[in-house]
């Protein structure tokens, strides 16, 4: 895993099509600009600042950064805020995923869940696990 930038892909990924046309012709309609650079930058600075508040944390240099296991719960949170400014019905699932996404940022920032290094790279390898077997405790299955 490593550390990257929330993309706009990443956002239309997770929205759906009938939420896609709704976003762009409220905008559009309004005359507006696109919101989703914006949102994007203030969710990132978010997730940042959670992992910042935890003294094991340590950030990525690149300040428009995240861990990669952060990138879904970003994205739920930038979905909602998306969905939300252009009052657009958001489903029971839309919900959790926001809600399961706000409660992510408070685990990290109170060090419940672990944080990707950003200089560690690859993630170690889990140790392999061996079975002792003890010669006098096993039987023969063939008689």
């Amino acid at each position: 895993m490593s550390w990257r930038s929330v993309t706009e892909a990443d956002v239309r990924s997770a929205i759906n099509s009938a939420e896609d046309l709704s976003t762009r012709a409220k905008h559009l309609s309004g005359g507006q600009g696109d919101p989703l650079p914006d949102i994007i930058g203030q969710v990132t600075r978010e997730v940042r600042e959670a992992i910042r508040s935890h003294p094991d944390n340590r950030l990525s240099p690149g300040a428009d950064e995240v861990p990669e296991g952060a990138i879904h719960h970003a994205v739920a949170i930038i979905r909602h805020r998306l969905l939300s400014r252009f009052d657009i019905q958001i489903g029971e699932a839309r919900l959790m995923e926001y809600r399961e996404a706000t409660a992510y940022l408070k685990d990290v920032a109170a060090g419940k869940r672990a944080v990707e290094n950003p200089d560690a790279g690859e993630a170690a390898p889990a140790p392999a696990l061996f079975l002792a077997i003890n010669p006098r405790q096993s039987r023969r299955l063939d008689g």
